[in-house]
């Protein structure tokens, strides 16, 4: 075979290797290399600061998939992610963790009732209603109290059953139209010692028998936000305590708070023996 066949036949050969039907005509272009597989690093929620009675100042992030809310002052972060919601509570100063199931979980439990204007309230029952206002600037959907409650309030407060103090009605100002499921909604409730709400809760006020509101919660300012997944990252190696009170306080100031309350508890008990037997509290 002369030359020139031969490298005909070779390049013939070199195009059909590189997946080239003429080889002349058109240049050689390399097969594009597969893209590597993506795994989602944010997602859209909302960024919220907010003061609550019970926990002070709190930044909240919040999406479909997850919720945290930091307590800066105290170093203190909950965490709560779908599928299964488990709520974990973290101490970064002094490295302690409280992790409890979604359906279990109280809040600060004796500590995270609202003390406010001389009773203890958190939980209130409160009902959605047609009513709608606005919180942070942003439309909201109101849930309170029902007449019932707010009838059989008023009756203890007249009978001298309780005194002024007594919660008479109340309302939680909650997100509205935020494509969210329940769970946050129901986290942060908790969290701020409220009576449970499918929506995030915005603001809280509570009327006591003299029309005063004290707020139980204000939101200073939320907003749509772009959040990255490793907000929501919990730490490994801490040390696991029985209650969130052991996570955000140490013990002594535990009980120092559990004193202080149940103190609370035994001046609220004279008062109300005072009131129904006419005499004052000793």
């Amino acid at each position: 075979m002369s030359l020139m066949p031969r490298l005909c036949l070779l390049l013939g050969l070199l195009a059909g290797l590189a997946g080239v039907s003429d080889l002349c005509g058109s240049p050689v272009v390399a097969a594009p290399a597969p893209s590597a597989p993506t795994s989602q690093t944010s997602t859209g929620g909302w960024i919220l600061s907010q003061k609550s009675q019970v926990c002070g100042y709190i930044e909240v992030f919040v999406t479909a998939a997850a919720v945290k809310a930091v307590d800066g002052r105290t170093s203190t972060t909950l965490i709560s992610k779908a599928p299964d919601w488990q709520v974990v509570v973290f101490n970064k100063s002094n490295k302690t963790v409280f992790t409890s199931p979604f359906e279990k979980f109280i809040g600060y439990g004796i500590s995270g009732l609202q003390v406010q204007m001389g009773f203890k309230h958190g939980g209130i029952p409160v009902s959605k209603t047609q009513l709608t206002g606005t919180a942070a600037g942003l439309p909201a959907n109101i849930y309170a109290t029902t007449p019932e409650y707010e009838k059989r309030s008023r009756e203890h407060y007249l009978r001298k059953q309780v005194t002024s103090g007594m919660p008479r009605s109340a309302r939680i100002l909650t997100s509205k139209g935020w494509a969210l499921p329940s769970q946050p909604a129901v986290i942060l409730c908790r969290l701020y010692g409220l009576g449970d709400t499918p929506e995030v809760p915005l603001e809280f006020h509570c009327l006591d028998q003299d029309g005063k509101d004290d707020g139980g919660l204000t939101t200073k300012s939320a907003r749509k936000a772009t959040i990255a997944d490793k907000e929501f990252e919990t730490p490994v190696g801490y040390t696991k305590v029985p209650t969130m009170e052991a996570v955000r306080i140490d013990a002594g100031g535990q009980t120092a708070m559990e004193d202080m309350l149940q103190g609370l508890d035994d001046g609220i008990g004279k008062m109300g023996k005072g009131a129904r037997s006419g005499k004052p509290a000793n």
